[in-house]
């Protein structure tokens, strides 16, 4: 599963639309109703979803079971149906969600090869509910106050931390920035609301300066204070672009962000499929924007091995300094680094050149430019490392799921000729938590807080750091995550240098913690 922003909810965007043909189904399949508590279906807005789980084949029982079979969309009515032909008999489990409701694990069950079975499936809402956000039209110092109510739906007082969860995207190294943001600082917010209060909140969200066209998702999350991910409360976020007047707010669904976060092939990016391969002809008549692909590094262009590649994103407005919306076709590059673009044979528009390769290398991304220009113009790049390496990750191997002391250690050294002072953090990707909500996401710092560390490191200095990692005593065996470390500037933390994910931790059938490396990815 993806490490992203509201991890449930791509499962769910991806459901929808299977049962276009209606809930019943010719073949096996598992079939029922999705339903509020009140016995009410739950608007289509809010992406109620049905997904099937085959649980552990070797036979081992957990209580989440965690390889996806398949999937179905909500009707209108609250019917649902998700096909079982081909799956192979054994126990399954239903896990259904919506926005603004808890999450729901059936009891696992016995399904036989192209059987059929009934599931009449309730969803209470969460504790915690936010709504009429008011976010800034400018920025402080990076600093954007949102306005919300937050309610408490439960019939019992509540105590609960909120903070604000930031995905930025900007020029630089990264595809994205991912930190947990608090009141002006970066601890949670900490209310205590009656049953049934409302209270208006507003709260100083760390977005950080931008150029033009770049934006930040900025969603919502509660939990029990020092619990981050027992989440019992998500907002559907807020998505700020920095524009040359002001910052441009705009409120939007779950599968919105998604897709601002992952642009896909637009109207306008499909009327240039095509153009950008055509200007592989040295011979097309036009104006031409050349230039030669290197690592920084060592000069000279990166080997195929390390499959090096470019694209050309589009701009939103003619001022922006950021393309964020991506064509989905390739600028050729060929074996030596060098590639071209005939500007003319691109739709007239505002454009930049995004590049990325393999082997732990950065993003490195062109100014944007105006197309067709007048001239020929020359725009070489280079992708750089990481200016630190990360090595010896270790910790919470196997350890019970007393995982409050649960601690991972990073070595991080200083490859630069120069001293370095970054801001470090953790990002935790929690799903199948077994919390309400049943994902979050939030930052693992220093000292069992959300705070960034700030490391100074020489030339060449290697320094251990650690990150207590807040995982409840409450996970159950099938729950899992993802872990990614990033480093910040100190001038500006949204602004990330590198990020790279050092593991995923699993809960076992015995109910240990268990963190299995992965190979290191950008």
């Amino acid at each position: 599963m993806l490490f992203s922003l509201h991890s449930r909810a791509l499962g769910a965007a991806a459901l929808l639309g299977a049962m276009a043909a209606g809930a019943a189904h010719a073949g096996g399949a598992v079939s029922g109703t999705l339903l509020d508590d009140q016995g009410h279906a739950i608007d289509a807005s809010l992406w109620p979803f049905v997904a099937l789980y085959q649980c552990d084949a070797s036979g081992i029982e957990q209580d989440f079971c965690t390889a996806f079979a398949n999937g179905g969309g909500v009707l209108d009515d609250g019917t649902w149906a998700i096909a079982t032909d081909g799956l192979p008999a054994g126990k399954y489990q239903l896990v259904a969600g919506a926005n603004d409701f808890s999450t729901k694990y059936t009891q696992h069950f016995k399904l036989e090869a192209e059987g059929t079975l009934q599931q009449a499936l309730l969803l209470k809402p969460l504790k915690i509910a936010f709504a009429e956000f008011n976010p800034c039209t400018t920025l402080n110092n990076g600093w954007c106050d949102i306005g919300y109510r937050v309610t408490n739906q439960s019939t019992k007082d509540v105590k609960t931390q909120v903070w604000a969860q930031v995905t930025a995207r900007t020029n630089m190294p990264t595809p994205d920035t991912q930190y947990s943001s608090g009141n002006g600082n970066y601890k949670p917010m900490v209310l205590t609301l009656a049953a049934g209060e409302t209270r208006q909140v507003t709260q100083s969200v760390y977005v950080g300066t931008r150029d033009t066209g770049a934006y930040s998702i900025v969603s919502f999350f509660a939990s029990p204070p020092g619990q981050p991910d027992q989440t019992t409360g998500f907002s559907q976020g807020v998505r700020l672009a920095q524009t040359a007047g002001g910052v441009e707010s705009q409120l939007q669904g779950v599968a919105q962000q998604l897709a601002a976060q992952q642009p896909g092939k637009t109207a306008a990016a499909k009327a240039r499929q095509g153009a950008l391969q055509a200007s592989k002809a040295a011979a097309a008549k036009g104006t031409f924007i050349v230039g030669t692909l290197t690592a920084a590094d060592t000069g000279v262009p990166l080997p195929v091995a390390l499959s090096p590649r470019m694209n050309l994103w589009i701009c939103l407005r003619v001022t922006d300094e950021f393309c964020s919306q991506e064509p989905g076709e390739f600028v050729y590059l060929d074996e030596s680094g060098k590639y071209q673009l005939n500007t003319t044979q691109v739709p007239a528009g505002r454009y930049q050149f995004e590049a990325q390769a393999r082997g732990g290398y950065g993003i490195a991304r062109s100014p944007a430019f105006d197309a067709p220009i007048s001239g020929n113009v020359r725009m070489d790049l280079s992708l750089s490392l990481p200016p630190m390496a990360v090595a010896n990750v270790s910790g919470c191997e196997t350890v019970s799921t007393e995982a409050g002391a649960c601690t991972l250690s990073v070595d991080l050294t200083n490859t630069t000729g120069a001293a370095l002072e970054m801001w470090t953090w953790v990002n935790v990707n929690a799903y199948m938590s077994g919390s309400p909500l049943g994902v979050a996401i939030f930052t693992a710092g220093s000292e069992q807080s959300m705070k960034p560390s700030l490391v100074k490191l020489e030339v060449g200095q290697t320094k251990t750091l650690q990150f207590p990692l807040a995982l409840s005593k409450k996970l159950k065996s099938g729950a899992e995550g993802g872990l990614r470390l990033y480093m910040g500037r100190k001038s500006d933390p949204s602004y990330a240098e590198a990020s790279v994910v050092i593991g995923n931790f699993f809960v076992t059938a015995d109910g240990s913690l268990q963190r299995r490396a992965v190979k290191a990815q950008k």
